[in-house]
């Protein structure tokens, strides 16, 4: 029988719901304690969901939770120091998007997770999402060509805790959604970012630009020219009043993939190849022209919640099994250095190039 491991979550806002959810999913992971600075948030949450242990102090938990992993659910600005002090004492590390604020914190958290020989995974959740694993296992398999396009958007309403959206705080638009930005252009392409040039503005939310000056932004459009020569684009928004839309669009030499986790068929595919060329969705037949796969038999939860129960097991299973997780700390200050650059752009009014840092 298969050991379980003993989880303990860093912060219980909103996010630490779905990661304790995916854990639950999981029979080789057991959630024994939860800390937040807040203390009455800690143990609601506890009560909430059964976790024997609550702490309003994170190295407590550390010290006394008796866990071997942590998820870091705080606000990122905190995420370093809590990383550092987790790796020290033994820990695996699942952090959330934006892993840090700036590169020299994401070097310290690399630093540390690899002089303690432990897992340091970077929550983008979106690799887990399943048309999103689809669409990555196509462009491998060589079934769209070369990639040539890419484009994503996240449109979404403006956060409801403040510290996202100040500019001095959680750094607003491009540091909480452009994030998931950068790892699609990096991970679907298999390149490298060579320049980043940003349009932005605040178009909404014109109180938060009166409050918080020019910085503040609540619509993105962000161009990206990969090393490999693919034209790749973010559109990121915090004025989507009807809630939250995600989608990526590839366009490659031989084919187009549009995969749409909030559609009913959630992925189409247009290819001159068929399926002896390339592997598809568990053998699933497909033909040259347009294809859109029966994707029915996924639950609905799997369509973007059940993505969270796919990245904790991932997690979970790279500790039981000595792997190197699909989400790693490189990718994390990848992020990063592309938000970065992004926000540096916005303020200029120019290109970037890349490698970057402040």
């Amino acid at each position: 029988m298969e050991r379980k491991v003993k989880v303990g979550i860093i912060g219980c806002g909103f996010i630490a719901n779905a990661h304790f959810l995916g854990y639950r999913s999981n029979p080789c992971a057991d959630v024994v304690a939860v800390a937040d600075s807040v203390a009455s948030a800690a143990e609601k949450f506890a009560q909430r969901y059964g976790i024997p242990k609550w702490y309003s102090n994170m190295e407590q938990l550390l010290e006394e939770g008796g866990v071997e992993a942590v998820s870091i659910c705080t606000p990122h600005p905190s995420h370093a120091e809590i990383a550092v002090m987790a790796a020290q004492r033994k820990k695996h590390i699942l952090v959330e998007k934006p892993m840090a604020c700036n590169l020299d914190e994401a070097e310290e958290m690399i630093k540390a997770a690899n002089e303690a020989n432990v897992k340091l995974m970077v929550a983008f959740v979106n690799r887990f999402v399943a048309p999103f694993r689809e669409a990555k296992q196509l462009i491998d398999a060589g079934a769209l060509g070369n990639i040539v396009m890419l484009r994503s958007h996240r449109w979404g309403w403006i956060p409801w805790s403040e510290w996202y959206y100040d500019p001095k705080g959680g750094g607003g638009l491009l540091p909480d959604r452009f994030c998931y930005g950068v790892d699609f252009a990096r991970w679907l392409t298999g390149s490298e970012i060579d320049e980043i040039f940003v349009y932005g503005d605040a178009m909404v939310h014109t109180e938060a630009r009166k409050k918080f000056g020019r910085d503040f932004i609540d619509n993105a459009k962000i161009l990206m020219k990969m090393k490999n020569g693919v034209i790749a684009s973010a559109e990121e928004s915090y004025s989507c009043r009807f809630g939250y839309y995600e989608r990526v669009e590839v366009l490659g030499s031989d084919g187009l993939i549009i995969a749409d986790p909030f559609k009913h068929d959630m992925l189409t595919l247009f290819t001159t190849k068929s399926n002896t060329e390339a592997s598809f969705f568990e053998g699933l037949p497909y033909s040259p022209g347009w294809n859109w796969p029966d994707m029915v038999h996924f639950p609905l939860k799997e369509k973007v919640w059940g993505s969270f129960a796919a990245e904790t097991k991932h997690f979970i299973d790279c500790i039981l099994n000595d792997h190197e997780p699909l989400v790693t700390g490189k990718d994390g200050k990848a992020a990063i250095e592309g938000v970065l650059a992004a926000m540096e752009s916005y303020r200029k009014g120019e290109p970037v190039k890349l490698p970057f840092n402040i």
